[in-house]
């Protein structure tokens, strides 16, 4: 401890630890030393209930009493217990003019020292209010033409303009954007500014030390992104950082210390604050004053997560793919390319962004509250989990992997409006410990579950209830039925179930698709499964099993499943694999049926999915009230009801769910609009939802297109210098021969690490990290 340490904490625990006669109690104790050590902070006098009069008594309340000499060792075991949570604070030498009121403005910064640059704040509102219906496009709705993502949608073909196109051909449309977040925690006025914001907070969740120790990781991230991208295809670097505000009404943003001019350089690396970032979006009243109080309670943030939740806010101003990539801003991660990788890694125009999961590991709901591990990310999908829950059904979802994530700006648009008030209250959150969504779980499953609801729409709304209607005839009904394989039978049975076999299908391989259309292929990720199979999740919960002569639903295990347990299909015969929809089904089809138990995928049981009066045309359907059953009410209604189309689709497209073509009139051009955009499902309509085109089935189709992959990627966890070396040289060779595509540190060290342990893990970092990317980058790094 440091002379000016010594000193500081005898000037706080002096008044409080040195009269062993008297205090008021040992909580009065305690809230004397907080009292002075904060007035040490800040410069401020003790607060008038906590401070000591002459003869050593604490004044609070007007009460006081004496207290034992015994009990003296426990009174400053309590009081030392209290000042040692807030004693890193006194371990940097920071500036007189640091250790001033939380409220003043950071004037030592004002000359831009170094790590800081000045910057005048974006004079934008901080209120944002719902968009129009209407959103930003995706990858694949911009550079598919509606005539191609027609064909390619409902045949699974591809166009001729796709066969014609030339292999530079929308090439600024498919370059990435490069987002990271970082702080440099370790930086003196930033660790002023966080211990300021603990003492006012009410949380110890998400303040170890070593989430805010920096090592250059960012440095080393942006050269393995240079590294394993060809230049060309990055549209641009963009980091996510702090900043502090200065006297006069101009802000001081953190940067690296490594950061060179840039002139002449690309891509370019552009810094964002977030200030400029955070945004009050609601739903309902607000002021641009009350935006504005709210953002000066939200800033500074020390949660990642919540940071997270506003690249809602940056994603207009990038390009249409986002590569986001965390740094050790309270996530304690850090995320590296470890080999060339190419645009169709990370998504494509065929078949959109490229999403990485763990069907081994499901996610449950939980309601938000503090957890347990309030430090770790579990709390923060199980309320993403909720959310989903609430606007698509209820089932658990796979963990997306923690590795590099690839976003559309055109879905980040889009979250923002479904869920404004939540990622505005995520992103109040400053520690970890409160209600933040999950921003990567919530934009993955976002899109999955988007596929599937645009799938039900597009058979049981715009096929089959094309007029504003919103009742099923009984013709509507009896359609329905007729297109999903029913036939009634006689006499009439009481409990009608529709078997769907496991569906055969030969759809154009993806990596085939890609060189046909001239688009380079994954260097290291497999297409495991693409959203013109269905719905992905359809077996993660369980299966149909034959008991006693009958299909029964059996659940999946809650602690076991296995890994990539997406649909699976039958083959299909050579000189029917060309086959749309409608056409050559029957041999394959009567071969499903033939076989029985062991190809079946789902009972679907009419009454129970439709309503008891579906097949006698009883009493009145609503067009709403069917959709919501069968999609959200009774989820694995919907699952069986698009594994039974799939099969009806041909080898390949999804034909069977689409309106016939040229009905509704839409062409499929101009403005993007998408189904409801209620956060529960309960709420949302479809029946009066306007436009029941094919176009704009296909459109919906397109814009939420999927693929999941896998690539050989590598997560290390050390807990000390020693156990980080380790790993590392097992790692080495494995990267020299390019057999990992990622690679993710995490920083699992103890909350009570020494210095010299964190000085000599710093070191086994650089020295690996430099190993690896040891070239300067451009002229910027």
């Amino acid at each position: 401890m440091t002379e000016k340490t010594s000193k500081a904490f005898a000037t706080v625990a002096g008044p409080c630890l040195g009269y062993a006669g008297t205090a008021a109690s040992l909580s009065a104790r305690a809230l004397c030393c907080i009292s002075h050590l904060r007035a040490t902070l800040i410069g401020a006098e003790p607060s008038a209930q906590h401070r000591l009069n002459k003869t050593g008594m604490v004044l609070l309340h007007a009460t006081s009493c004496r207290i034992a000499p015994k009990c003296l060792a426990i009174a400053c075991l309590l009081v030392f217990s209290l000042a040692s949570s807030l004693l890193f604070i006194l371990t940097v030498e920071y500036p007189p003019s640091t250790l001033v009121d939380p409220d003043f403005e950071h004037a030592a910064l004002h000359d831009a020292a170094p790590g800081w640059r000045r910057f005048a704040p974006d004079p934008a509102p901080v209120l944002v209010r719902p968009a129009p219906r209407t959103t930003l496009q995706t990858l694949t709705q911009t550079l598919l033409p509606p005539a191609c993502a027609d064909l390619w949608i409902a045949r699974g073909e591809l166009c001729a303009a796709l066969l014609a196109r030339g292999p530079d051909d929308g090439a600024d449309t498919l370059r990435l954007s490069v987002v990271h977040t970082w702080v440099n925690g370790s930086d003196a006025p930033l660790r002023r500014a966080r211990g300021v914001a603990h003492m006012e907070g009410s949380t110890n969740a998400g303040t170890a030390q070593r989430h805010f120790t920096a090592h250059d990781e960012l440095l080393y991230s942006l050269r393995s992104v240079m590294a394993a991208l060809p230049a060309a295809a990055v549209a641009g670097l963009h980091v996510v950082s702090t900043d502090l505000p200065l006297p006069d009404g101009t802000r001081a943003g953190q940067v690296p210390t490594w950061l060179a001019p840039q002139d002449g350089c690309a891509p370019r690396l552009e810094m964002h604050h977030h200030w400029d970032l955070f945004k009050m979006r609601t739903n309902g009243t607000g002021d641009e004053e009350e935006a504005r109080a709210w953002r000066e309670r939200a800033l500074p943030s020390f949660n990642s997560m919540a940071i997270e939740t506003q690249l809602v806010s940056l994603a207009p101003r990038l390009s249409q793919t986002i590569i986001y990539l965390t740094h050790p801003s309270q996530l304690n991660d850090d995320f590296f390319l470890a080999r060339p990788l190419s645009l169709t890694d990370f998504a494509s125009p065929l078949f959109g962004p490229v999403f990485r999961l763990q069907s081994s590991l499901l996610v449950a709901s939980a309601v938000p509250a503090r957890a347990p591990d309030a430090e770790g990310e579990w709390p923060s999908l199980k309320y993403a989990n909720q959310l989903l829950d609430a606007r698509f059904g209820v089932r658990r979802r796979p963990y997306v992997a923690h590795f590099a994530k690839a976003y559309d700006k055109g879905i980040l648009s889009e979250l923002a409006q479904v869920w404004p008030v939540e990622l505005t209250e995520g992103a109040g959150v400053r520690f970890r410990g409160g209600a933040v969504p999950g921003l990567a779980f919530l934009v993955t499953h976002f899109v999955v579950e988007r596929h599937r609801e645009a799938l039900l729409w597009a058979f049981l709304v715009a096929r089959h209830s094309p007029s504003p209607s919103r009742h099923y005839t009984p013709a509507e009904r009896h359609a329905i039925l007729a297109e999903l394989g029913y036939t009634p039978s006689t006499p009439p049975s009481t409990h009608p179930t529709l078997l769907a076999p496991k569906p055969a299908r030969a759809p154009l391989p993806p990596h085939a698709a890609l060189a046909l259309a001239h688009f380079d292929a994954p260097q290291a990720t497999e297409y495991t499964f693409t959203s013109q199979g269905g719905y992905a999740y359809a077996r993660l919960e369980g299966r149909v099993r034959w008991e006693g002569g009958a299909p029964v639903w059996v659940a999946a295990p809650t602690r076991w499943a296995p890994e990539r347990n997406w649909p699976q299909f039958a083959d299909v015969p050579e000189h029917e694999a060309g086959a749309g929809a409608g056409e050559g089904k029957g041999e394959w089809e009567e071969k499903g049926k033939e076989e029985g138990e062991g190809e079946i995928e789902c009972a679907l049981d009419i009454r129970e999915c439709f309503g008891p009066g579906w097949v006698d045309d009883g009493e009145a359907a609503g067009v709403d009230a069917v959709f919501r059953r069968v999609a959200f009410e009774e989820p694995r209604c919907g699952d069986c009801v698009v594994t039974l189309l799939l099969g009806r689709s041909g080898p390949r497209g999804l034909g069977a769910f689409l309106p016939d073509a040229g009905a509704g009139g839409g062409d499929g051009e101009g403005e993007v609009e998408v189904l409801s955009r209620a956060k529960s499902w309960e709420e949302a309509e479809y029946a009066v939802d306007g436009d029941r085109s094919r176009a704009r089935a296909v459109s919906l189709l397109t814009r939420y297109s999927y693929v999941l992959g896998d690539s050989p990627a590598e997560l290390i966890t050390y807990t000390s210098a020693r156990h980080l070396r380790a790993r590392m040289r097992r790692l080495m060779p494995a990267v020299g021969r390019r057999e990992k595509a990622f690679l993710v540190l995490n920083d699992d060290t103890g909350e009570r690490v020494g210095a010299r342990e964190v000085q000599a893990i710093d070191g086994v970092l650089r020295q690996h990290m430099h190993g690896l990317w040891p070239e300067p980058v451009g002229g910027f790094v």
